[in-house]
């Protein structure tokens, strides 16, 4: 049975659908937070076609998929009823790290990048596992060539007259690991932009990272600074630690 599950395993994972009016902006384009949100379902049905999602996950290896940072690069958005194919594979994996890459090309021009980076934690204290210490199918033929993305580092001060909004975590902020979800966390960072200041700048790269965990109830105050006219760096935090972070450049 095993083998036989191994046989039809495949590097790759394709969807092709159809952009829906609840994936897009007042421009008819998707928005950051609804990319990464089908590229992140993406990767949850290839990790199941791999035996490794969730339930499988949990039960074979007492682990929880996390995703610490990811890089989105939109040379063109798709467009409302553009059909799209969503793709997403696996490359490299460190001691602690998987990588996995995205692409979407669609029949009205549409061509996204996205370059990801996720780790384990034990689903009974939370510590990081390492990438061997669970049930993968490492022998699986992966994919070598990456989308041409590289995370960046860049910081900058962060004063009170950036200061954005307050956000309280409430019901439909929470996953299935009882935290706050990823796309909730882009949300809040394009909610710092009016819909005309947003479309003004015309972003084509966004970039977050996932610092701490954020659970029901928590206040989140969310600043907003510009470094320079091509990048807005946006930083979301509690009185106690940082959150996350985010970079949006032209």
């Amino acid at each position: 049975k095993f083998k036989n599950i191994k046989e039809i395993m495949k590097p790759t994972y394709t969807l092709n659908t159809q952009i829906t009016s609840s994936l897009v902006d007042n421009g008819n384009k998707m928005r950051f937070d609804t990319l990464l949100s089908t590229f992140q379902d993406l990767a949850v049905f290839h990790s199941i076609e791999l035996g490794v999602g969730f339930y499988d996950l949990l039960k074979k290896s007492n682990a929880l998929w996390v995703l610490t940072r990811v890089k989105l690069y939109a040379d063109k958005m798709p467009l409302l009823t553009e059909n799209v194919e969503f793709t997403t594979y696996p490359t490299d994996i460190s001691l602690v790290r998987f990588i996995r890459e995205f692409t979407a090309s669609g029949d009205m021009g549409a061509k996204v990048i996205g370059h990801s980076e996720w780790c384990l934690l034990d689903a009974t204290n939370f510590s990081v596992r390492r990438s061997n210490s669970i049930d993968y199918p490492f022998d699986l033929e992966r994919r070598t060539d990456n989308v041409g993305l590289e995370f960046t580092n860049t910081k900058c001060e962060i004063l009170d007259e950036d200061y954005s909004y307050t956000y309280s975590v409430c019901l439909t902020d929470i996953d299935c690991n009882n935290h706050v979800n990823n796309v909730a966390y882009a949300r809040m960072a394009l909610n710092t932009f009016t819909p005309n200041d947003f479309n003004k700048f015309d972003f084509k790269s966004f970039e977050i990272k996932f610092i701490n965990q954020a659970f029901y109830g928590c206040q989140i105050k969310v600043y907003q600074k510009k470094i320079d006219e091509n990048t807005i760096y946006i930083l979301g935090k509690t009185d106690e630690k940082q959150i996350f972070s985010v970079i949006l450049s032209k």
